[in-house]
């Protein structure tokens, strides 16, 4: 269930004023931060309109203060790269909650040259600035295809290249119910610091035609306004990246199996480690299949998920069983790691909230040992055993490891502080925190724990 209780979207164009709407729908408290000497917005009774100066930081952070906001929400244009800057640093200053930084388009993660590549070096900024964020990608807006592909000049489909590659749509009222459904639903633990993917339609630009009962005219350029801009977007589609679940960096459609395959093929992969969120797991897995891998090391690296009834881990137990039903080998490996975010030992003083007060805070009596590894540990142990045990000592196996083991209460002594025993952690996490905290305290966080 979501803890956040008030909102603030920043912009009121094409997809800000039907987020704000959607959120107002929700009976929430919800403002709309307007930049100073805009025209007046059309918005729903009880959403009041604050007029900021997005250049200043501190006056902007006041306006969030005043109206405790938990999250914010921009959508301001890709250009305004700075004035988003800004509006970060003004949620830093007022500890928003949660930050939803302006995306509603295609996959902009991994970028670094292109239109698209603002949007992940304001990611970046969240991220050095250690804001949680949600990062939601819709891919295009159903109701800007007769844009995308010119078809107000001349009334037909105009193509860039063949034009048969999927892409994903989704009509604008789609994506701000979705955004309003899910900041006022869902758990802290199942927003904060993710990529929420969304895709309404999927459809090739070519069969776009049958559904506008008209024909395609496939062309070098499109020379009408705005016309560069059309194609640009037209040639990336066309390498895959319209689709929602595109993945920059292996150039390849994470939901899409038979394209997955084709890249394990291509590489003869004997052995697939995955390091995704859970939720997106099982196209690859089924790529594996596909291409007749030989072991397949699910994402898990936290605690023992065999048979564990939480969602936040059972959800990799099922994983586990889907690499059975479709007869996978597989290696489970497990440490202490917590849920997706990871709690290696490195991360313990995240896990403690030793950041904020310089105390260990501890949910319950915090007596109970827990096992830590480093990251540095934990590859060179994957790299290890993958090279030197033969198939039979890693199929089907659950490897558990172990660097260290101490109580959060004795881990204290070593950092030279004290014990705050408390009731919840309320800091960026917290909940999820709170949550491994919880699995702590039941033995669960020994990577030799049975559930």
């Amino acid at each position: 269930m979501s803890t956040y209780k008030s909102f603030a979207v920043a912009g009121a164009g094409t997809v800000g004023l039907p987020i704000l709407k959607a959120l107002a729908a929700k009976s929430v408290p919800v403002i709309l931060l307007s930049r100073a000497g805009s025209s007046a917005k059309t918005v729903p009774s009880g959403v009041q309109v604050v007029q900021v100066d997005f250049g200043d930081a501190t006056a902007v952070a006041t306006v969030l203060k005043e109206h405790k906001v938990d999250v914010v929400l921009s959508t301001l244009g890709v250009t305004a790269v700075a004035a988003q800057k800004t509006l970060i640093d003004a949620a830093k200053l007022a500890a928003v909650k949660l930050f939803v930084p302006s995306e509603y388009g295609f996959p902009t993660d991994g970028y670094t040259e292109g239109p698209v590549a603002a949007k992940n070096e304001i990611a970046a900024y969240l991220k050095s600035l250690n804001i949680p964020s949600t990062r939601i990608y819709n891919g295009g807006f159903i109701e800007y295809i007769p844009w995308l592909v010119d078809y107000e000049n001349g009334g037909k489909i105009k193509i860039i290249g063949k034009g048969d590659v999927p892409v994903s749509f989704t009509s604008i009222a789609d994506v701000a119910g979705f955004v309003a459904y899910v900041l006022t639903t869902l758990p802290p633990s199942e927003l904060e610091d993710r990529i929420l993917r969304l895709e309404g339609e999927r459809s090739t630009l070519k069969d776009l035609a049958a559904q506008f009962k008209t024909s395609v005219e496939h062309v070098d350029s499109i020379t009408s306004e705005n016309g560069a801009f059309k194609a640009t977007v037209q040639r990336m589609l066309e390498s895959g990246a319209g689709s929602t679940g595109w993945d920059v960096v292996v150039q390849v459609d994470l939901g899409d199996a038979a394209a997955i395959a084709a890249v394990f093929q291509e590489h003869k992969v004997d052995v697939v480690i995955s390091a995704t969120l859970v939720t997106v797991q099982k196209p690859s897995v089924d790529g594996a299949k596909i291409a007749a891998a030989k072991l397949f090391l699910p994402s898990e690296y936290g605690f023992p998920t065999e048979g564990h009834p939480e969602s936040a881990l059972g959800t990799k137990s099922e994983v586990a069983a889907y690499l059975r039903s479709v007869n996978i080998p597989s290696l489970e490996y497990t440490q202490l790691t917590g849920s997706q975010i990871g709690v290696f030992t490195e991360y313990i003083p995240r896990i403690d909230d030793y950041e904020n007060g310089g105390k260990f805070k501890v949910i319950d009596r915090g007596h109970v040992p827990v096992s830590f590894t480093s990251l540095v540990d934990v590859a060179s142990f994957i790299a290890h055993i993958l090279t030197t045990l033969p198939p039979t000592a890693l199929e089907d196996r659950i490897l558990r490891l172990e660097g260290d083991r101490s109580s959060l209460n004795d881990l204290a002594v070593l950092f030279k502080t004290s014990v705050e025993h408390v009731d919840s952690i309320t800091s960026n996490h917290g909940e999820l925190k709170t949550f491994l905290h919880g699995i702590s305290n039941t033995g669960g966080g020994s990577s030799g724990r049975m559930w």
